[in-house]
């Protein structure tokens, strides 16, 4: 971004308010799967690789630059004519890129369905984006913030009575999280979070794991029906394999036009601890203006079992939807969202994830700032809005299945069904053999 033209002015011309605030106020965004970073003409270089859109920057500084050597595509938007000039001078075999209303692209399938425009529109009315990321599929770690003080973020502890000398995932790896790293949590924390919380998550969302073929520390996981008559696996990420006695039988129920469902058994757990580990997840990125108010949170995460009693707040709600659209290269989103200040009747604080098809949503724990809501009065909240809400996508798949889950149980869940819809192209007999 250059300094001739300001710069909300122009962001807010192709993006949302919530995003350029975001953007302008932490330096990166993220949208539809795509990580938006807020730089500078100095800094330029570091982006090595990477698509540049420069805004309101002259050709002078893009040729100090020497962004056109290293930059994987450039997209230079001009000032005027003179601008433009000077820099076909500079790169003569540059082509032109034509702007396209919102309404012309409709005519290429990615109108938003009116349900979509009114979660986007709820959303901008009550809420702000205050933390949000996309990541994966890339080799080198990347970490989350932090204060920089060498104190745990969860326990507070600090050496010599806290060490940190293992990996920390921030996110679980099991969810296909192979680089976002938590410099911020000590081994003791790593070591209660993986023994009390990582492990009933992975049970919980095994089912799905399986079926959307999410390859986390041990590979995919193979999943079966109760009776043992069906088992999921996968061998990589491409080819998903169902093993079935014959079709009707538990595991595999065929609903007509080309549907299916698998009927996939859970592994026991307990519902809480898969809760707290969604929490967790939140904690891990909270930026450090509302981290100070999730204490309570942090302390809840760390008791040594999980009870009703250690904090009264209940239910303990999960918004699932499956996304018809599998993100790209196993990448995971995430967005942490605060409430407004004129807002009321909603959530103080909304954490949202997905990994594959699967798109978790909660609102955390706050009982100070929700205190109506724990008082039992009516609140509102709404499915987060995500791409299957586009009409091409709609169109193709149908609309996103939405549930709430209710994790306030504390005790273990034992034969516990999931179902899982799916919907096939074509049907193939193959010989018994």
């Amino acid at each position: 971004m250059g300094n001739d033209l300001p710069a909300r002015d122009v962001l807010e011309s192709a993006m949302s308010v919530d995003l350029v605030d975001h953007l302008l106020g932490e330096g990166h965004c993220a949208a539809d799967g795509v990580q938006f970073n807020l730089i500078d003409t100095t800094k330029l270089v570091t982006y090595e690789h990477e698509t540049i859109v420069a805004l309101g920057t002259s050709v002078l500084e893009l040729e100090a630059s020497q962004v056109l050597d290293t930059a994987g595509a450039l997209i230079f938007v001009p000032l005027g004519e003179r601008d433009l000039k000077a820099y076909m001078r500079l790169a003569p075999d540059s082509n032109r890129i034509s702007w396209k209303e919102e309404e012309q692209s409709r005519e290429l399938g990615f109108a938003r369905t009116s349900v979509l425009q009114q979660k986007l529109s709820w959303y901008r009315q009550f809420y702000k984006v205050v933390a949000s990321d996309t990541f994966g599929g890339e080799n080198s770690s990347r970490y989350v913030p932090h204060d920089g003080t060498g104190r745990c973020r969860y326990c507070g502890n600090s050496p010599p009575d806290a060490t940190f000398r293992w990996k920390s995932h921030a996110f679980p790896e099991q969810i296909g999280n192979k680089m976002l790293v938590d410099l911020a949590e000590c081994d003791a924390c790593n070591r209660h979070f993986g023994d009390m919380l990582d492990d009933d998550f992975a049970k919980w969302t095994q089912p799905w794991r399986s079926v959307f073929r999410v390859a986390g520390r041990k590979g995919i996981p193979t999943s079966k029906s109760g009776d043992g008559k069906m088992r999921v696996q996968a061998d990589d990420v491409t080819h998903l394999k169902l093993y079935v006695s014959s079709i009707g039988e538990s595991g595999l129920i065929e609903s007509g036009e080309n549907r299916i469902h698998l009927r996939v058994e859970r592994q026991a757990y307990v519902p809480m601890a898969a809760y707290k580990c969604i929490v967790k997840m939140a904690l891990a990125v909270m930026p450090a203006d509302y981290a100070s108010e999730c204490e309570h949170l942090k302390k809840w995460i760390l008791e040594k079992s999980h009870t009703f009693e250690s904090y009264k707040f209940k239910p303990l709600s999960v918004w699932l939807q499956f996304v018809p659209v599998q993100t790209l290269n196993g990448s995971i989103t995430y967005a942490v969202l605060r409430r407004t200040d004129s807002a009321s009747r909603v959530p103080y604080l909304i954490f949202v994830l997905q990994f594959s098809h699967l798109h978790l949503q909660i609102a955390l724990p706050m009982h100070e700032q929700d205190k109506a809501l724990c008082d039992g009065k009516l609140f509102e909240i709404m499915p987060f809005p995500h791409i299957g809400g586009l009409a091409e996508v709609e169109a193709k798949f149908g609309r996103s299945e939405v549930r709430t889950v209710d994790l306030s149980g504390v005790e273990r869940v034992k034969g516990e069904i999931e179902t899982i819809p799916f919907k096939y192209e074509q049907r193939v007999e193959l010989p018994n053999n």
